[in-house]
């Protein structure tokens, strides 16, 4: 926000919260404009009012929790991602949230767990059974994707971006052959699939076949 836009934006919310004192949600975003002006204190009241005002609202409860882990004030933060995750178990959002917790203070075996039980309880949403093969990429620790994407891809055949990224990952640890079968059975099905066409590049060229593999780019 310029500073116009932002005390334009205040008065919008001041209004709507005349016109409707209890929704929870119209102070959530104020609490989000007042922290972006460097109001803090001000700011975690809003949030707090909001959580009071609607306890099961999710949002209210996870974005208080983001102000706190902004602050480093880790166990307040905490507190509110744990209730997010009670209140939408079936979302991936606030287990997100809650693993970068415990990364932020360097707690890997915690983050890992939470991502556990998020792998289990969200077993049908791509975007929570990823979750967990996704921070190993992110901690560097490949072996343990490898074998994390093998197992997803085993699951969810049919997840394409489960497949790509299996195939991206097999092609970092020179395993050229099996990355190169199944990024070849994207490309039957659609040759015109950009990610796959580059990671046939990246095959050929670590095959050391640099000609076919800026061919790759050529149609």
């Amino acid at each position: 926000y310029g500073r116009g836009e932002r005390e334009a934006a205040f008065q919008e919310l001041e209004k709507a919260i005349q016109l409707n004192p209890q929704r929870a949600q119209t102070f959530v975003n104020l609490a989000v404009l007042q922290s972006s002006a460097g109001k803090m204190a001000e700011a975690e009241e809003s949030f707090k009012k909001a959580v009071a005002l609607d306890a099961k609202l999710a949002t209210a409860v996870s974005s208080l929790g983001e102000f706190y882990a902004k602050q480093r004030r880790w166990a307040e933060a905490e507190q509110q991602f744990l209730r997010a995750v009670e209140l939408e178990p079936n979302k991936p959002e606030a287990r997100t949230q809650l693993a970068r917790l415990y990364l932020s203070q360097g707690d890997r075996a915690k983050a890992e767990q939470v991502l556990v039980e998020a792998k289990k309880a969200l077993a049908s949403d791509p975007a929570g059974y990823r979750l967990l093969g996704e921070l190993y990429v992110g901690m560097g620790e490949m072996d343990k994707a490898v074998e994390e994407f093998a197992g997803l891809y085993r699951e969810h055949s049919d997840d394409l971006r489960v497949k790509k990224n299996y195939i991206s990952l097999l092609i970092q640890r020179g395993r050229l052959d099996e990355a190169g079968k199944l990024n070849d059975e994207i490309l039957e099905k659609n040759a015109k699939d950009v990610e796959a066409r580059i990671s046939r590049g990246q095959i050929l060229s670590r095959q050391e076949k640099p000609e076919d593999a800026i061919g790759q780019f050529d149609a």
